[in-house]
């Protein structure tokens, strides 16, 4: 939730990682549409799994089995869950240049 209240933050891409697509599905995303009132949403595009919020912001759900899924695109924060589980190289591949501007 913490995006949703910083206006410094106008456009930023934040998103919540599981070893596995099908996990970060599983575990976020319900969770993650369910705790974002309806008003502060602009659209959710329910195969990306990303909700767009009405400042700008999007939140987005992402397995990191295929982590070239992401790339291109600016992450501004992240968490990842079940760390343990990434492959090793995920943070050295990829993923890496996205999440170098954290």
């Amino acid at each position: 939730v913490f995006p949703l209240y910083r206006p410094d933050i106008a456009d930023g891409m934040f998103y919540a990682f599981a070893p596995t697509h099908g996990q970060a599905k599983r575990l976020f995303w319900m969770d993650l549409k369910k705790m974002i009132p309806p008003a502060l949403i602009r659209r959710v595009y329910e195969g990306d799994l990303l909700i767009v919020l009405q400042t700008g912001v999007t939140l987005g759900v992402g397995g990191l089995d295929k982590p070239q899924r992401f790339e291109g695109f600016p992450i501004d924060g992240c968490v990842i869950d079940e760390y343990a589980d990434v492959k090793e190289t995920t943070g050295t591949g990829p993923l890496l240049p996205p999440l170098e501007r954290i």
